[in-house]
């Protein structure tokens, strides 16, 4: 067949799929821009509970996620008691569950009226966490490999007493 917008099966699911996760990346990055402006504050976890669980493709192959409410106290502005605010997120960008208490980092607007995770900290970003805890052991043990290139090093005092169990 040799119609226009013709597609091989197996291409269908892998050009669903690439557009899937573009659009998924393009709300992020969007939702982001649109909050350039708000200021990066810490504030105080107050609470936290469950909305829902959703499945991450239709047909559930992917596993699921929680969708999450959160309470917190946002610090005042020049003396101003602070402001209590609620928003919701994905459980999957959040690293762990915070706990009441906990200071987390909030991206806030100029009027105190709406607020979310700061994403790009990675106190509290899964991925930021991941990548930036791979950055640390990676330049660990490249210091620890281009120390020993440069010299003879001590031998190990046991097995399995080496720094690169560590890694």
């Amino acid at each position: 067949m040799s119609g226009i917008g013709h597609h091989r099966p197996d291409s269908v699911g892998v050009l669903l799929r690439t557009c899937k996760a573009s659009a998924m990346n393009f709300d992020s990055r969007f939702r982001l821009w649109l909050r350039r402006k708000w200021d990066r504050v810490d504030a105080v976890l107050v609470d936290a509970r469950f909305l829902a669980r959703k499945l991450r493709d239709s047909d559930g192959s992917s596993g699921s996620y929680e969708i999450r409410e959160y309470m917190v106290d946002i610090p005042g502005q020049n003396g101003e008691p602070p402001t209590r605010l609620t928003f919701e997120e994905k459980s999957f960008r959040v690293r762990g569950y915070p706990k009441r208490g906990d200071i987390v980092p909030v991206i806030v607007n100029a009027k105190r009226t709406k607020t979310m995770f700061d994403l790009s900290d990675e106190r509290i970003d899964e991925h930021g966490w991941v990548n930036a805890s791979m950055q640390r052991s990676k330049k660990k043990g490249d210091e620890r490999f281009e120390a020993r290139r440069k010299g003879p090093s001590p031998a190990p005092t046991a097995p399995g007493d080496d720094d690169e169990a560590d890694d």
